[in-house]
């Protein structure tokens, strides 16, 4: 745990609560492959009615019952993080109608205002896939999440609000409007410290030369994560009992109250780039296919044994304002901010470590390799000999950061080479030839 103290610290300390709220939801592209999977146990007497959860696979995720029994059902949960590809062009999406298999899914009444909001948003689009990014980012920026009896697409256009099943319904007419396939998704978010546990709407949307692709125009974008089972699709996002299969999968969570365990079979992500259009929500995503990539600072944390640090934060600076984005946590060590004159400030919080690093910026639009190692050369560390013993760190002549070291008793931490001085305890510590001395 961090202390701070002085009131120029309170406010620090504030401003970096709340960006860390904001860099929660930002957007890298990335690649890899996430295998999860979740243990449902009743939580009274036996499962009613377990067989009733579907297998299902699409381009996005594909999700597997291993074991279905009164007493435990095992799901296994694939999720595709490789950058979505599409080269289809959005005035090539007429040929779609004259599959028979996927006209349930472009047939439908659109109004003028919907038709007319279509043409708008494909304005100078040429691809299928820039289209669809537009209707999903406008979708999210344009609507307020509330509870309303009537979910259609022209009612939530007017209005400006609906559930999740009114953004489902929006985005869909969009993109029936250009002759797109696209369905109704309905999902149950499990019990998880990060999501509300129900149903949830979602969309998938078919490319011709990928297959359907899902998407949460609330949440993220190209897949959806773990702590969810999908149930079944419908065409006009109502759950009916006469979509049985449907109907069963819905009904199971109604009926059965459970516990739920998860754990990673396996978790490989790598940073490929940035984009400038954070989804909002997002804690991971692929490629958005949206605007080019930007410039950026990357690079792994290291422990003081040479291995990939965990980073559950990683605060920067960042205009608040405009909710722009300089930076994001990611797993096995990485980080990545956005590179630009102005720079970024790297801020990590973990018992035992502390990064408090300003990065200068570069006048030139490039891409940089930074890797941070909490070794004596690069980093200030400071043995107490005690496990969870308290370090004060003086960032101002009366103020200062108080911190617990590691289980290992000892502090790392990664300060700026160019501040000069730094007063660790009672101890003044300079950079000096390459590494930090005592002075």
């Amino acid at each position: 745990m961090l202390y701070l103290r002085g009131q120029r610290f309170l406010f620090f300390s504030f401003c970096l609560w709340l960006v860390s709220l904001i860099l929660h939801g930002e957007n890298q592209i990335i690649e890899g492959e996430e295998i999860w999977e979740i243990v449902l146990t009743p939580k009274y007497g036996v499962f009613k009615d377990p067989q009733s959860l579907p297998d299902y696979s699409n381009e996005s995720n594909k999700q597997f019952i291993r074991e279905a029994t009164p007493s435990r059902i095992v799901i296994e949960r694939h999720i595709n993080l490789k950058p979505l590809k599409s080269d289809i062009l959005l005035e090539e999406t007429e040929r779609y109608a004259t599959k028979e298999d996927l006209e349930p899914y472009i047939e439908q009444r659109i109004s003028g205002a919907i038709q007319k909001f279509a043409d708008k948003l494909a304005a100078e689009k040429k691809q299928q896939i820039e289209y669809v990014n537009t209707v999903m980012y406008e979708v999210r920026d344009r609507l307020v999440w509330r509870s309303v009896s009537n979910n259609s697409a022209e009612a939530v256009l007017r209005r400006g609000t609906g559930t999740c099943a009114g953004f489902a319904s929006l985005c869909i007419a969009l993109l029936r409007a250009k002759g797109i396939p696209a369905r109704h998704v309905v999902v149950q978010t499990l019990k998880h410290p990060t999501w509300n546990a129900g149903a949830h709407g979602e969309v998938e949307v078919y490319y011709e030369d990928v297959g359907w692709v899902s998407y949460d125009p609330q949440k993220h974008q190209h897949h959806a994560p773990f702590p969810r089972v999908l149930l079944g699709q419908s065409i006009h996002g109502r759950i009916s009992s006469n979509d049985r299969p449907l109907w069963r999968a819905y009904t199971f969570f109604s009926r059965n109250p459970y516990y739920v365990k998860y754990r990673a079979i396996k978790s490989k992500i790598d940073i490929v780039n940035m984009t400038d259009r954070p989804i909002k929500h997002d804690f991971i995503s692929r490629n958005d296919g949206y605007g080019q990539p930007i410039p950026h600072i990357t690079g792994t944390v290291y422990d003081g044994e040479g291995n990939p640090l965990d980073m559950p934060w990683v605060y920067v600076k960042l205009d608040l304002k405009k909710r722009k984005y300089a930076g994001t946590p990611l797993k096995n060590g990485r980080y990545i901010i956005k590179n630009d004159s102005d720079g970024g400030r790297l801020y990590l919080n973990k018992k035992g470590y502390v990064i408090f690093y300003d990065f200068p910026g570069s006048a030139e639009s490039e891409s940089l390799q930074h890797d941070i190692r909490f070794d004596p050369g690069d980093s200030i560390v400071i043995d107490t000999g005690r496990k969870n013993s308290v370090v004060f760190w003086y960032y101002k002549s009366n103020s200062y950061y108080r911190f617990k070291a590691g289980p290992d008793g000892k502090a790392r931490l990664h300060l700026n080479t160019g501040n000069g001085r730094w007063k660790i305890n009672k101890t003044w510590y300079v950079f000096r030839d390459g590494r930090w001395h005592e002075e």
